[in-house]
């Protein structure tokens, strides 16, 4: 979505400018970012103002973890970006791989996020066959199985889901609000 005259490529000296300029252009908050990417907005804003940490003097540069998820959310924009689950961000960085000198290219997230394509799921032949053998468990068919599978969520689901989306949201806020160093994100140079 952002341009590849505008971001050729990004690193850990001209993060601060290529990513701020990025959420100045299409108005994204530190804190709407920093929610997507699931780093706490402190880290964020640390990053984006180039601040010096308080007990090394140095400032605080983005790992590769960050440059590759920020060139992710660059690349696709970041509605598309905020949307994709855990999982897909962590397979589009382990796609992205080491990064040289630290430092990535439009190019190659790009071309790695286009070869990922959509998540993997069960073939239909698969999901039959699960379906069939739940139905089995009743003994019947496929049919069964649907109405099985059916009921299991919401016996389950109805607590299950509620505090698994209560407790997930209260994390994601603590994370979100957290003010420590995070190394998962930040670093500063020896």
């Amino acid at each position: 979505m952002y341009t590849a005259q505008t971001m050729q490529e990004i690193d850990r000296k001209n993060f601060a400018s290529k990513f701020g300029a990025f959420l100045k252009k299409f108005k994204i908050s530190a804190r709407s970012a920093a929610a997507a990417i699931g780093c706490s907005e402190a880290t964020m804003n640390r990053l984006l103002r180039k601040e010096v940490h308080h007990l090394l003097k140095k400032p605080s540069l983005p790992t590769d973890e960050m440059l590759k998820q920020a060139g992710a959310m660059m690349a696709i924009g970041y509605i598309r970006y905020s949307k994709l689950s855990k999982a897909e961000k962590r397979k589009i960085s382990e796609s992205i791989g080491g990064l040289a000198g630290g430092v990535i290219g439009l190019g190659s997230i790009t071309s790695v996020i286009a070869g990922l394509g959509s998540v993997a799921g069960l073939s239909a032949a698969g999901i039959s066959s699960g379906l069939a053998a739940m139905g089995g468990l009743v003994g019947s068919g496929m049919a069964a199985g649907v109405a099985v599978a059916a009921v299991i969520p919401v016996a389950v689901g109805a607590v299950g889901v509620g505090v698994g989306v209560g407790i997930n949201q209260v994390w994601r806020q603590t994370s979100l609000n957290s003010t420590n160093f995070d190394s998962y994100w930040e670093m500063v140079e020896a």
